[in-house]
């Protein structure tokens, strides 16, 4: 699970949305998450950037070829 929400991480960076992966001991074990921030000064279409990085990055990182062999968690 902390491979792949780090390369989530990584891949959302690269496609300009900053969000940080956060592991065990952070949160309890087997329950890793991403951290964001929204803020009154992002617009609808900064919202729709993000939400379509998230896709993006999801579909890319749950193809077995990008993850070698570990597919999504």
């Amino acid at each position: 699970m902390k491979f792949w929400r780090r390369k989530m991480s990584d891949r959302l960076l690269e496609l300009g949305i900053f969000a940080i992966g956060l592991f065990y001991p952070v949160v309890p074990k087997g329950k890793a998450r991403m951290r964001v921030q929204i803020s009154a000064d992002h617009s609808k279409n900064d919202l729709a950037k993000a939400v379509a990085a998230f896709a993006n990055a999801r579909d890319e990182l749950t193809s077995t070829d990008n993850l070698g062999g570990i597919g999504a968690p």
